[in-house]
C-alpha cells in the first residue's frame, strides 16, 4: 500500500513540475466547508457504524492548461466512526493533492474528475459514551498521529460573480493502521466520503 501511495504521490509531482515548466500557471484560492460521512474499514473494525460530522478549511486550484490543474487543500476534518453506544471522534487536518482534469464544455460549467494521495495529520481523539474520554487514556491504545491515503472524485465549477464556485464529492480510502493495541497493529483504516462546496478568487497569472 506503501508503494502504491509513493506513486501516486510521484506522478502528481510529475506532472504538476512538467506542465507548470510549459505553461501560463494561475492561481485560485478560497474557502471551503462541506459534510463528512467517516468510517473505519478493517477486519478489526467489523460493526463499526459511519459517523456524520463537518469540515471546513481551504482549497486552491493551479491551472497549468485548459484541462489539467493540481488541486491542493488545507482542511480540518472531522471523522471517526460510530460503534453503539460509543462515538469515535477522530479529527485530522488533512492536506490532499489531487489532479484535476477538466471536462471540456461550453457555456460556464465546467465538469471535472480528480484524484491524488492525500496526508492526514491527527488533530483530536475523543471517545463518547456516557462520559467523553482522551483516547490517549484508553489503556495499552493508541490511535496513530499520522494517515496518508488515496483520494478520487468528482465535481462541477459555475462561473459565479468574480469567482468560482466549485461543489464535489469523493471518497477518501486511508492506506495505514491507525490503530495500536498492546504494541500491534490493528487493521483499522479510515475512510470518507466527503462532500464540499468552495468559492475561489483568481489570484493573477
Amino acid at each position: 500500500m506503501r508503494t502504491v501511495f509513493r506513486i501516486a504521490l510521484a506522478l502528481v509531482l510529475m506532472v504538476g513540475i512538467t506542465s507548470a515548466a510549459t505553461a501560463q500557471v494561475t492561481i485560485a484560492i478560497g474557502p471551503k466547508a462541506g459534510v463528512n460521512f467517516a468510517d473505519f474499514t478493517g477486519d478489526d473494525a467489523e460493526g463499526i457504524d459511519m459517523r456524520t460530522s463537518f469540515a471546513f478549511g481551504a482549497a486552491a486550484d493551479i491551472t497549468i492548461s485548459d484541462m489539467f490543474s493540481i488541486m491542493p487543500e488545507a482542511y480540518y476534518s472531522m471523522q471517526g466512526a460510530e460503534e453503539d453506544p460509543v462515538t469515535w471522534e477522530l479529527d485530522y487536518i488533512r492536506v490532499p493533492i489531487l489532479v484535476k482534469l477538466t471536462i471540456p464544455t461550453e457555456g460556464n460549467i465546467s465538469p471535472y474528475v480528480f484524484a491524488g494521495p492525500d496526508l492526514g495529520f491527527k488533530a483530536r481523539c475523543k471517545i463518547s459514551n456516557s462520559e467523553t474520554i482522551d483516547c490517549d487514556d484508553v489503556p495499552d491504545s493508541e490511535v496513530k498521529s499520522f494517515d496518508y491515503g488515496i483520494t478520487g472524485g468528482a465535481g462541477v465549477g459555475f462561473a459565479l460573480g468574480s469567482g468560482m464556485l466549485n461543489i464535489n464529492a469523493r471518497y477518501s480510502l486511508g492506506l495505514a493502521d491507525v490503530v495500536d493495541f498492546a504494541g500491534e497493529a490493528l487493521d483499522i483504516k479510515t475512510t470518507n466520503i466527503h462532500v464540499a462546496v468552495a468559492y475561489l478568487f483568481t489570484l493573477g497569472q
